[in-house]
């Protein structure tokens, strides 16, 4: 990427208000869930009766659910894995993305025609998969 290319798409994203606070909450999110099991060292999983339905305090400061688990924990906890699962998506589509646009990178040919039409057919797969592998939803 030359450097004009690269400033050019720097001033592009500073205009963006939008994208600017939303890499600025994303980065809260994951200094939070990173960090935060370090200066709030609860197990997620522990079971306190005693504490159970308990609002705000400085022992649970977002407090407990039904059986006592302290919810700024499981938050923190439920935090680390979506992040992970975040990256892992991503990861998979450069991959995936990084293997089909590899080879159709020099020129037009019979091959990167039919590029698109295996791309549309592969989501339409996966989107039956998906739907295949949904739990039914129950009325009540």
């Amino acid at each position: 990427m030359t450097e004009a290319l690269r400033s050019r798409a720097a001033r592009r994203l500073r205009r963006h208000s939008g994208t600017i606070a939303g890499a600025a909450v994303l980065s809260l999110i994951a200094l939070a869930v990173l960090f935060g099991p370090a200066v709030h060292d609860v197990d997620p999983q522990f079971l306190d009766y005693r504490a159970k339905n308990q609002g705000p305090s400085l022992d649970h400061p977002l407090g407990t659910d039904n059986l006592g688990r302290d919810t700024l924990a499981q938050m923190l906890a439920g935090g680390r894995i979506s992040l992970a699962v975040g990256m892992a998506a991503m990861l998979l589509s450069l991959t995936l993305g990084t293997m089909v646009g590899f080879p159709a990178r020099k020129q037009i040919t019979p091959s990167r025609k039919r590029i698109p039409m295996r791309s549309r057919a592969a989501l339409t797969l996966l989107g039956l998969l998906l739907a295949a592998g949904a739990p039914a939803q129950e009325d009540g």
